[in-house]
Formats: structure tokens, C-alpha cells, sequence
């Protein structure tokens, strides 16, 4: 990376797009990590607690998988 690039430092570039892509992905992946730990502690607290208890946080990792798939997608359209 040369001193006149236009790009923050530590934003690697993927496929020639500059750092975008790299960005999206990132977000995506944190999405669904964000999602998966949703779901294992909705699954841990409808043991404790019951069923109606941790449906909030299943809804969480529902929207969490959404938006991480959607900005996957936005990636691979770049």
C-alpha cells in the first residue's frame, strides 16, 4: 500500500475492489457469529427458562442470518 492510496490502513483489498469487499464480508461473518451466539443461548435458556422465554433472542438470530446473508450477497455482487 503507497502513502497516496485513498484507502484505511488495514483494509486489505479482495478481487481488485478497493476494500469494499473485504468490509462486507467481515460484517457478514460477524453477523452470523452474532446469530449462532443468539441461538445457543436462546437454546440454553429455553432449558432454564422455558420456551416463551428465549423467543426473543431466536428472532435475533433469525435477523442476524438475514443481514449476514444479505451483506455476503452485496459482496459478491461488487
Amino acid at each position: 500500500m503507497t502513502s497516496s492510496s485513498n484507502e484505511p490502513r488495514g483494509v486489505e483489498t479482495a478481487g481488485g475492489a478497493p476494500g469494499k469487499v473485504a468490509q462486507h464480508r467481515r460484517a457478514s461473518l460477524a453477523l452470523v457469529l452474532m446469530g449462532c451466539l443468539y441461538a445457543l443461548l436462546g437454546t440454553a435458556l429455553t432449558f432454564v427458562n422455558g420456551r416463551a422465554f428465549a423467543a426473543p433472542l431466536f428472532w435475533l438470530a433469525t435477523l442476524s442470518f438475514a443481514a449476514g446473508w444479505l451483506v455476503e450477497r452485496r459482496s459478491s455482487a461488487q
